[in-house]
């Protein structure tokens, strides 16, 4: 988290993990459901671009959040904190779940892998995600960072 030094408040936050191919995880272990879908939607990207066997990796640096506050948008503080991993040669991945998110990817150079439209999401033949607003699809990104 990156915090203002004068004022102590937050100006944004990288919520970050390893990953590794054949790691399993059951959704159905989260009991809220809004929390269970959007794992579920991460899940389902994941597995359909093949993120390991595409970069030729057994393990990645996975993002699962990144925000920054309202007062420091558009400040580059989130392609910051990207940059500044402090690590070598490392495969990232990551999803996006707005069209914020999904600039900052690209503004970045990730890889664009998977585009799912909220609007045709389906579990159990119901339509999970409606009425996202400006909102409208849910992209996985890979990228190869030295």
């Amino acid at each position: 988290m990156l915090i203002e030094k004068d004022t102590g408040e937050p100006i944004g936050i990288r919520t970050n993990r390893f990953t590794w191919d054949g790691e399993v995880f059951d959704p159905t272990l989260i009991k809220q459901d809004a929390v269970r879908y959007t794992v579920l939607l991460c899940i389902r990207g994941t597995e359909r671009v093949d993120f390991f066997k595409r970069y030729g990796t057994t393990q990645a640096f996975h993002f699962f959040g990144l925000a920054t506050a309202h007062a420091h948008m558009r400040k580059g503080v989130t392609l910051d904190m990207i940059r500044n991993l402090g690590i070598g040669t490392v495969f990232a991945k990551g999803e996006a779940t707005s069209k914020c998110s999904q600039k900052i990817y690209k503004e970045f150079g990730f890889e664009e892998l998977f585009n799912q439209p909220y609007a045709t999401f389906e579990v159990d033949g119901k339509f999970i995600f409606q009425d996202t607003g400006k909102h409208k699809s849910f992209k996985v990104y890979g990228l190869k960072v030295s």
